[in-house]
């Protein structure tokens, strides 16, 4: 093969390799410059944003450590990590916690100081998580596997766990979804930043708080359809109140009594 063969060769490589590695870019998405999650217990999940809806800090609450407070932290754009203050009593201790992307700008590690939990992050070519692992000391894990229509609303999430050596499983099924934007939908460029900070807001990776199918749909589930590990079903039924933008204000969920879930939204 003469030169100019190899020249075309390292080329058309070169084009193909760049054409494999697509990074994501950050959904556009309406502008609101603080977002709060408010239970009945008028307690809330707050979020703000910048002018281009970055996440820039916020409080949250946490089932294991009572109230957080956040700031994000960027570099050209991309998330890069955070600082965490939870309170202790009247003080608030520093947690920083380091985010790392994958080739395709997308979060693919946490860690947090004094955490001894690793995840792992898998996507698809339309971007969206299709798995998501955390291993817990001793062996343990949790995997969640989630599925989606043709409008990317989730349909089923598959949950296996191993702990201990005793194993588990279970499967959640959405469906009835209505035509409303989630708003939970605001937060999906972050890629789980606070994951594990807020108890009644999103961003949860247990089953304690906001379903992933919630946090990760376009448009609002009207059903949910739960096959626990012990056997069995039952089934969870969501009621919106929408406001002038269509975003849903308030969240029902006929069979817990934590919710109606307001959300107040300000530009």
């Amino acid at each position: 093969m003469n030169k100019h063969g190899l020249w075309l060769l390292a080329f058309l490589l070169a084009a193909c390799n760049e054409e494999d590695v697509q990074t994501y870019e950050p959904e556009t998405l309406p502008t609101f410059r603080r977002v709060d999650f408010v239970t009945v217990r008028n307690d809330s999940s707050i979020f703000m944003y910048d002018e281009h809806m970055q996440l820039i800090a916020g409080r949250c609450n946490s089932v294991s450590f009572g109230q957080e407070r956040f700031t994000m932290q960027y570099s050209d754009g991309r998330l890069t990590g955070a600082e965490y203050e939870t309170s202790i009593g009247t003080r608030y201790n520093p947690a920083p916690v380091d985010f790392s992307l994958n080739r395709h700008g997308m979060l693919q590690a946490v860690v947090r100081e004094g955490w001894d939990k690793t995840f792992t992050f898998t996507y698809d070519d339309r971007f969206r998580l299709v798995s998501f692992s955390v291993q817990l000391p001793q062996n343990g894990v949790y995997n969640n596997t989630v599925s989606y229509d043709e409008q990317s609303n989730v349909s089923v999430i598959e949950r296996f766990s191993s702990i201990s050596g005793i194993q588990g499983s279970a499967r959640m099924e959405f469906s009835d979804y209505d035509r409303s934007p989630n708003p939970f939908r605001l937060l999906i460029n972050v890629f789980y930043a606070p994951l594990f900070a807020s108890a009644y807001g999103p961003l949860r990776y247990d089953n304690t708080g906001i379903s992933l199918g919630l946090i990760l749909s376009v448009n609002n589930p009207g059903k949910i359809v739960e096959y626990p590990d012990a056997g069995g079903s039952y089934e969870s039924i969501f009621e919106y109140s929408y406001g002038p933008d269509n975003y849903p204000v308030s969240i029902n969920r006929t069979d817990d009594p934590s919710f109606p879930l307001s959300i107040i939204y300000r530009k």
